[in-house]
């Protein structure tokens, strides 16, 4: 679902002032289209995606690159970065989370930027109590029983903070003027199957059980979610989530 994180993103812009001749480096670049937009707020500036995915990055470089000569993308890891004082705004939008390591990841984020840089972040952070407990409580379910062998001992590579556990990591990085406020954001599914699919994209738990599983895993996980969280009257999926939208400088 793109416009979570576009949502998130430009609720993140809002906050920070460009002037329009910035050098920037947008980590977790995916698809490209968010980095695109960041390329057209700084046309006399310089914009480098950076996506640990090959795929994605030679998609970025195909559908966005010939539009705009201010914009790049490059495959890598932010967690071995080498840039040292080279860009005045780093952005990562819905991505800076999946870092295990988050001390490793802010220190490269932090010699990367130029002293007076800026770093502009958005993540979810961590789940609404209705929400943990859903997710806590459905495998007790009967449907979803046959799964729980498969996914008990499972713990995500996603991180999930509160705002002061993030502040600390950036204290410890060496940043200052931060500024990190949880926002909420109200994300619409216009089916059931575009729901599905949104969370088997975002949820790496379909790797612990065989592929032949997944649609009836799925189904059974919506049809569980929504029997919690009805539908809206329109018959759109509703998913509620609190973003950090983290905002710090050097």
């Amino acid at each position: 679902h793109s416009g979570q994180q576009w949502d998130a993103a430009f609720e993140a812009l809002s906050r920070h002032d460009l002037k329009g001749n910035e050098k920037v480096l947008d980590i977790g670049s995916g698809s490209g289209k968010m980095t695109a937009n960041l390329a057209g707020r700084v046309p006399q500036g310089t914009v480098l995606g950076l996506d640990p995915s090959v795929g994605m990055t030679t998609y970025a470089k195909a559908s966005y690159s010939p539009y705009y000569t201010n914009l790049s993308f490059t495959q890598g890891d932010a967690t071995d970065l080498s840039y040292s004082e080279e860009f005045d705004l780093v952005t990562s939008f819905n991505s800076a989370h999946w870092f295990s390591d988050q001390s490793l990841f802010l220190t490269n984020v932090f010699n990367a930027l130029k002293l007076g840089g800026a770093l502009l972040f958005s993540i979810p952070c961590t789940p609404l109590p209705q929400m943990a407990k859903f997710f806590r409580d459905v495998l007790a379910e009967k449907s979803l029983q046959p799964y729980a062998d498969l996914l008990k001992d499972y713990k995500h590579p996603r991180q999930k903070f509160t705002a002061d556990e993030y502040i600390s990591f950036l204290e410890k990085a060496g940043f200052s003027n931060i500024d990190v406020q949880e926002v909420p954001f109200t994300y619409y599914f216009d089916t059931k199957p575009d729901f599905a699919n949104w969370f088997a994209a975002v949820s790496p738990r379909l790797i612990e059980m065989p592929e032949e599983e997944h649609n009836q895993f799925l189904f059974d996980l919506v049809s569980s979610y929504l029997a919690t969280f009805p539908l809206e009257k329109t018959g759109r999926v509703i998913f509620e989530q609190h973003e950090l939208i983290i905002k710090a400088s050097k």
